[in-house]
């Protein structure tokens, strides 16, 4: 295939794509619709972007020892070092501590961490699975597009 198409004869280092459409209006229709939610269509991406300090609170102290993909620490190290360097704290090695004995941090740490991720950052780290977030093992290639991506006429199908 990769012939075929003239690509280059190697394959990629990363295992997921995703499309990131900045005006995407497009939503899905829900499988099961709840009687109390009258609600049919999933939220779009771009309003679970904005939901996201409302709807992901921290996360369990298994995921916040996941590895940063990017950076390489694990998830709570990068969320302080980001807190303590946006409010001007200190900085402080972490080598040898665990999360429990910066409890008190944590929580402010992780509404500034998620406050100030961009939407692109956003969808590049991490994986939401209900209203946990989890740190992707390794960071999705994103491609950002002002137009949702629509699909491909197929041979035999009327336009």
């Amino acid at each position: 295939m990769h012939l075929l198409f003239s690509l280059p004869r190697f394959l990629s280092s990363r295992t997921s794509f995703r499309l990131l459409s900045t005006r995407s209006q497009a939503r899905m229709l829900k499988t099961e619709v709840d009687a109390k939610d009258e609600k049919i269509l999933h939220p779009s991406a771009a309003t679970k972007y904005f939901n996201r300090l409302a709807k992901f609170k921290l996360p369990s102290e298994h995921a916040l020892l996941e590895t940063h993909p990017a950076r390489e620490n694990p998830l709570w190290i990068d969320m302080l070092t980001h807190y303590r360097t946006s409010t001007g704290l200190p900085l402080q090695s972490y080598e040898g501590c665990s999360p429990e004995e910066f409890s008190d941090d944590l929580v402010p740490a992780w509404e500034a961490y998620l406050k100030y991720c961009s939407w692109w950052e956003f969808d590049l780290l991490f994986s939401a699975k209900g209203n946990a977030l989890r740190v992707k093992p390794e960071a999705d290639v994103i491609m950002v597009s002002p137009m949702p991506r629509l699909s491909r006429h197929s041979e035999g199908e009327h336009v």
